[in-house]
């Protein structure tokens, strides 16, 4: 989809793309203007449009000193810009730039990646740069896409890739020189090498005892050392550049990169010792190569904590992804489950309320060191229920181990969040539970919770939500995210999120509204509607969110009214303060 227009069936020259080749595919009859005008020529553009774009795109790229000279006459960087200018007066939607660079030396190559984002930021058209040079990836990109033999490895910004690599693939790909790669396996919390050397693991990893690992560390996070620590290296060459000192050893028979800002001069032969930095290493499973992440606690609060340490580390375990646990000190035990960004890209980002009064808190998490939209990207599908409120019925998950099996399949998955219990973290696992399985009595967190759970026979303090059920087990809606704010039969003309406009968002939050028992079936009806259109916009790159778990079912209609609206207003700040542009 380019735009609003599907384009798989259409011919090439109606999907008002743009190219620009490796090979400049410059006329060498033609001189600059005509070659920059030939296409609209084609397109029998009257002489007065041709002679506006033309120069409109010469005086961009510099070129009006050269519109009468031939390709021959000019140097390998003006062709590139004369080929770019060809582009640009096709006034397209998209550019498609294939590895146009890849033709110009060295120094030339640097001042035409700064000419291209310049260029960029000027036009604000969508720009696709396929290219193998990860430095142009790196330096010119917003987002990137690493593929390897037609698969996507993974999705994200350049430092998300740099620094929270998916895979032991990306890692290598991403950053120059390349990460180094040393084969061992956990023992007694450490790494043991098969140079027989032991490495703490690294703090964002989480490993199981003998499990065969790479460790991973980039050649800036290695630091010269004394005595026992770090590994033995043997040194091969050393590299000089002026600000750094590369130096190349080997470590039992591997290859390891290191890079110094200090101006070592260390000989060849010389046995020197390396220390990784632990808080930026990165741990591979040896056998799928796939990023082992680990658990990022965040401070506990309420009544329900003892459930989630115990249910998080065994989903951390299984999938090998970071989770957070998300609970605002003093808020109720409020208990959310977080995969964050730097989980596999074809994993699952999930988000959850932080507290019975708050949502995505950006502040809250900058305390932590995160940033919401660095580290909370890519958010693949995602689906949030409040007080069971629109736990997605058509997921096949029951147990953990289905909750695993689901993330191996690539599919979709989904979360729950409570407010003052932790019983509606079980939602993520009993999603296919009947509506008579639902009891409207609170749920205990004391006792055998941690059974309860994983045996399948939970209660949930349901309150007055089940008239949607039906509608949620018809495949009426496929997600109603947190939180409980009333929509009342009184209050049918609150704005909402689908009414202020959806198109443009980068990412949307969406507030679930408790229906009460006797709301009205039309009310029902365009709830549905409203969630419908969020996850089938085009528009919406990324549908998330959770926004806390706000619980109001004693509203009076003004009361809720002013209360929705408040809210909306709190979510557009919040958003903002995230750096989330909104039209």
């Amino acid at each position: 989809r380019i735009g609003d227009k599907v384009v798989n069936n259409m011919p090439p020259k109606e999907r008002d793309i743009a190219m620009v080749f490796q090979n400049y595919a410059l006329y060498p009859h033609m001189t600059v203007r005509d070659n920059m005008a030939f296409s609209l020529m084609l397109a029998k553009q009257p002489n007065s449009v041709i002679e506006e774009r033309v120069s409109k795109a010469a005086g961009i790229l510099g070129l009006n000193e050269l519109l009468q000279r031939y390709p021959r006459q000019l140097s390998g960087g003006q062709r590139q810009r004369v080929a770019m200018g060809r582009a640009i007066v096709r006034d397209s939607q998209v550019f498609l730039f294939d590895e146009p660079l890849s033709n110009l030396d060295a120094k030339l190559r640097v001042s035409m990646r700064t000419e291209l984002k310049e260029l960029h930021q000027r036009l604000q058209t969508t720009s696709i740069y396929v290219t193998h040079d990860q430095i142009e990836a790196m330096t010119m990109a917003d987002k990137i896409v690493v593929m390897r033999d037609g698969v996507v490895e993974q999705i994200g910004s350049p430092l998300e890739l740099y620094d929270h690599p998916a895979n032991q693939f990306v890692a290598g790909f991403i950053g120059s020189p390349a990460m180094n790669f040393l084969p061992g396996r956990v023992k007694d919390g450490q790494v043991v090498l098969s140079s027989g050397d032991h490495l703490p693991l690294p703090t964002t990893a989480r490993a199981q005892e003998g499990q065969e690992v790479i460790y991973g560390t980039r050649p800036e996070h290695l630091d010269i050392t004394s005595g026992d620590q770090g590994m033995a290296a043997s040194v091969v060459v050393v590299e000089p550049t002026g600000p750094d000192t590369h130096v190349f050893t080997k470590i039992a028979n591997i290859e390891v990169t290191s890079v110094f800002r200090e101006r070592h001069t260390f000989r060849p032969g010389e046995t020197i010792r390396l220390r990784p930095d632990a808080s930026r290493a990165h741990l591979f499973d040896a056998s799928t190569g796939q990023r082992l992440a680990a658990v990022v606690p965040f401070t506990p609060g309420g009544g329900g904590d003892s459930l989630s340490r115990m249910l998080v580390p065994s989903l951390v375990e299984a999938l090998g992804q970071t989770i957070l646990i998300d609970n605002k000190p003093g808020a109720g035990g409020s208990i959310g489950a977080k995969f964050v960004a730097n989980a596999p890209a074809d994993g699952y980002t999930l988000l959850n309320g932080t507290s019975s009064t708050h949502g995505i808190n950006p502040w809250l998490y900058a305390r932590l060191g995160y940033d919401v939209m660095k580290d909370f990207q890519p958010i693949t599908v995602l689906a949030i229920s409040d007080y069971a409120l629109g736990v997605p019925i058509n997921s096949p998950v029951r147990s953990v181990s289905d909750l695993i099996a689901l993330h191996k399949t690539k599919k979709i998955m989904y979360a729950s969040s409570g407010n003052g219990t932790t019983s509606h973290l079980a939602s993520a696992l009993f999603a296919n539970l009947a509506q008579s399985d639902f009891e409207h009595v609170p749920y205990k967190s004391s006792g055998p919770a941690l059974q309860d759970l994983i045996g399948g026979q939970v209660s949930f303090f349901f309150d007055n939500t089940s008239v949607l059920m039906p509608q949620a087990k018809a495949g009426k809606i496929r997600i109603l995210a947190t939180s409980g704010t009333t929509r009342s039969a009184a209050t049918p003309d609150v704005p909402t999120m689908s009414e202020a406009g959806i198109k443009g968002y980068d990412v949307i939050g969406w507030w679930a509204l408790f229906a009460p028992a006797q709301t009205p079936q039309p009310v029902i009806d365009r709830l549905h509607k409203e969630v419908s259109a969020i996850l089938e916009s085009p528009s919406i790159r990324q549908k998330i969110v959770s926004m806390g778990n706000i619980v109001a079912p004693l509203m009076t209609p003004e009361e809720s009214s002013k209360f929705i609206k408040n809210e909306h207003e709190k979510f557009g700040r919040i958003v903002k303060m995230a750096g989330v542009r909104l039209d």
